[in-house]
């Protein structure tokens, strides 16, 4: 139990700064007397919360020694690898068409939240990235953008979306929507060098009044327009611009092909659908195989063990990636 506790206060600390990374970039703009204050009123409010979730953490972490910290880091790090399999194979083909000549992509994933989609994007970003991931880590000029539109200060469309990016390109954000999409468009463009990659993230679109309007107002007004102006400077940077637009649950139940392409058809113009699916008990046997000698407990495992805690994670879990996980926390940390 205190695992988990510890898991939602860092993820719920890691939000909190989110937001106010966005509220500060928002300060350093021009403002009204009255916008100032009450971005400085919300400011505080989530330093308060950000000092609480510190204090809880502490308490926590008073109990736990640095081996355990090793423990849960390691077993983080190897969840990505359970399954995606389909995801892998379409970002390996993105990998051979974009490491030489770069070019745009934009990702769409549904069910992020139950079916673990940002271990899915994190593993298709370090085989897109290809050479440039040493150890974990990406190396040259690379730059991730997150956006979390379910946040307590989002506002649930398309303004804020481009107000929350604009910030991070230090624009004014205006009241002309038009306006605000040209600029950022010609910001994002003006922001290349040579070899560079682009990474935004967009999360939480399920609280989003009019999502297929959304939707169809970021590809048609905003995401179109920008690959254009992109196809044109991709010999000049042979750059790479990703964006993976994540809901936490199904918000489309079913994508129209006006919008969407496939791996075999693939159109940068388009979101193309990341596939997360249930993992299977043939996942889990494979994971414990692969990555058991890095926990004590499983080091000394047969392989008809191995069979038997794979069946088991399975069945209680029904193969849902976010209950597969936290049962191989509670088994193994």
């Amino acid at each position: 139990m205190t695992k988990n506790r510890r898991e939602f206060y860092i993820q719920q600390r890691a939000r909190k700064e989110e937001e106010l990374a966005a509220i500060e970039s928002q300060l350093e703009g021009t403002l009204s007397s009255v916008h100032e204050i009450k971005l400085n009123r919300e400011a505080e409010n989530i330093l308060k919360k950000i000092e609480e979730l510190d204090e809880k953490l502490r308490e926590l972490d008073a109990g736990c020694n640095s081996s355990a910290n090793v423990r849960e880091l390691n077993i983080e790090r190897t969840f990505s690898k359970i399954d995606f399999h389909r995801a892998r194979k379409i970002a390996s083909n993105l990998h051979y068409n974009l490491k030489n000549d770069g070019g745009a992509v934009l990702f769409f994933i549904q069910k992020s939240k139950k079916q673990m989609g940002h271990y899915c994007v994190d593993e298709v970003l370090n085989i897109i990235m290809g050479d440039q991931v040493i150890d974990g880590q990406i190396y040259g000029d690379y730059r991730r953008f997150s956006i979390d539109l379910g946040s307590a200060i989002s506002e649930y469309n398309e303004v804020e979306l481009l107000t929350r990016l604009a910030s991070y390109f230090n624009l004014e954000p205006v009241a002309d929507l038009s306006q605000l999409t040209e600029a950022l468009r010609r910001e994002i463009c003006a922001s290349l060098s040579v070899g560079c990659t682009l990474f935004f993230e967009i999360r939480s679109l399920d609280d989003l009044i009019e999502r297929e309007s959304f939707l169809r107002w970021f590809l048609k007004e905003f995401w179109q327009p920008l690959v254009s102006t992109l196809d044109a400077l991709k010999s000049k940077y042979r750059s790479k611009v990703i964006v993976a637009v994540m809901a936490d649950s199904q918000i489309l139940s079913d994508c129209p092909m006006a919008y969407f392409c496939d791996e075999q058809d693939f159109d940068p113009g388009k979101f193309l659908e990341l596939p997360v699916p249930d993992w299977t008990m043939q996942d889990i046997r494979d994971w414990l195989i692969r990555f058991g000698s890095v926990f004590d407990r499983t080091r000394s495992l047969t392989e008809q063990d191995i069979e038997q805690i794979a069946r088991r994670i399975h069945r209680d879990s029904e193969g849902t990636p976010e209950s597969v996980c936290l049962r191989l926390r509670e088994r193994f940390l």
